[in-house]
């Protein structure tokens, strides 16, 4: 599978390095809004083709797949663009900027019969299929609250992080984890609150979320882009806990109590950063000749950006 990329930032490089230990699967082509970007990044990670812009890089029939990992704000075009080019493609999340842009994007590319897939990557980890596995099994019993927390300091001097019209904040950049992951537990809260502290820039530098459910049900959520935190991801339930540790968009270990067998521990150990799953599963998507991922639904992708602007609106932000 030869795989393009839009974009040359931090992910961009995190995400070659990965290809690199993914069988069947190649670093084809680059593309970058200067040559010279695009040509510095091909030269590091040995792709033998590079772009100024992407009109050249859309008409290459030999690129399988492109992920996109550009601004937030520019998800939506690249996307269109690449599915009018008949091109899979896998796009970093926040998916779009919006639920409206989201649906522009998977209805055209459930009209073409054209893989799409949001690179919600922490999903594709099996720390997360075991947690989901424990869940399922009944032996904890019911959910009765989690509590998700992605908070670290992040670079200052990124334009991207503090410019609303590139869909800067907390939210979108550390939010998302929290919430997708919580929405993938429980499904669409009922009813949600949110809280905010802003930039003199006005994007959101920490928020909170609370999620209710009818069934009684609560989750709560945080984020931040100035705070430290244990970024843990913990499920109670009426018979025990499950929590999926330190850094768990990308976790390698969970603990659980479960009754008659006490407090537990289980490890993922790797020796990467961990986005060969993502990279495998998209892999496999393709190679069944699928349309939409089971493991990132369309459903999924579109509820969690629904439940963003609701969270937008709570704390009052908006990208104009």
């Amino acid at each position: 599978m030869n795989i393009g990329i839009i974009g040359t930032g931090r992910i961009a490089h995190k995400f070659a390095e990965a290809i690199k230990n993914v069988d069947g699967v190649k670093l084809y082509a680059i593309s970058s809004r200067t040559l010279s970007s695009a040509r510095k990044f091909a030269e590091e990670f040995n792709c033998i083709l590079w772009y100024e812009g992407t009109e050249d890089f859309y008409i290459n029939k030999e690129i399988d797949l492109v992920y996109i990992a550009t601004p937030n704000s520019s998800h939506y075009q690249y996307t269109i663009d690449c599915i009018k080019a008949n091109k899979p493609v896998l796009c970093e999340k926040p998916f779009a900027l919006n639920y409206k842009q989201a649906e522009e994007m998977i209805s055209m590319a459930h009209e073409k019969k054209i893989l799409l897939v949001e690179a919600m990557w922490t999903k594709f980890f099996p720390a997360i299929q075991k947690v989901k596995e424990v869940l399922d099994s009944g032996i904890l019993g019911d959910i009765v609250t989690v509590h998700g927390d992605l908070s670290y300091p992040l670079d200052k001097n990124k334009e991207r992080l503090y410019k609303k019209e590139l869909g800067g904040g907390a939210l979108l950049d550390l939010g998302v984890y929290p919430i997708s992951i919580a929405h993938y537990f429980l499904g669409k809260p009922d009813s949600i609150k949110a809280l905010a502290h802003f930039t003199e820039s006005g994007v959101d530098e920490t928020t909170s979320v609370l999620f209710n459910y009818k069934s009684g049900i609560t989750g709560i959520l945080n984020c931040s882009m100035v705070a430290s935190s244990t970024n843990e991801f913990l499920i109670s339930c009426k018979k025990g806990w499950i929590r999926i540790n330190d850094s768990f968009h990308h976790p390698t270990s969970i603990s659980c109590f479960i009754p008659g067998k006490g407090e537990q521990h289980l490890e993922f150990p790797r020796d990467t950063y961990g986005y060969e799953y993502q990279i495998e599963g998209v892999k496999d998507h393709l190679m069944e000749n699928l349309t939409e991922s089971p493991i990132v639904t369309f459903k999924q992708t579109l509820e969690v950006m629904e439940i963003l602007d609701r969270v937008r609106e709570e704390i009052g932000y908006s990208f104009d």
